[in-house]
């Protein structure tokens, strides 16, 4: 069965919100000089985002919910507990962009054509 459009849109905003946790985390490091020593934390978190992403590719209704608790408790120890360590940079507006795309992601996979196609409803789609 095909995939609607929104739900592939959806998913790409997910890895996009991966991809630019990466990126900022190589900038940051790099551009302000500091020895990375949570870099792998940041590194181990994005690679989970990415791979519950995908997994939400495959059709797992499961993994939606998964993406959630991971993104929030994500989301909250690097606002505030990763943060506040010295060596921690910490981009607070790329964050915000990440959680708007987040929360927008997860809005469109829980409509009715979204929530049609994860439960393999064949007149989600049309031909």
């Amino acid at each position: 069965m095909l995939r609607p459009k929104r739900v592939y849109a959806a998913i790409w905003m997910l890895y996009a919100v991966s991809i630019l946790g990466l990126l900022d985390m190589l900038t940051s490091y790099t551009l302000m000089m500091i020895q990375p020593h949570f870099v792998w934390v940041d590194a181990i978190a994005y690679i989970i985002l990415i791979v519950v992403a995908f997994w939400i590719s495959l059709g797992s209704s499961f993994a939606k919910y998964l993406y959630i608790v991971l993104a929030v408790i994500w989301y909250f120890l690097l606002v505030f507990v990763l943060s506040h360590i010295p060596g921690h940079p910490l981009n607070f507006g790329l964050a915000f962009i990440e959680m708007v795309l987040i929360v927008a992601a997860m809005i469109i996979l829980h409509q009715r054509k979204a929530s049609r196609w994860f439960k393999g409803d064949v007149k989600a789609v049309k031909p």
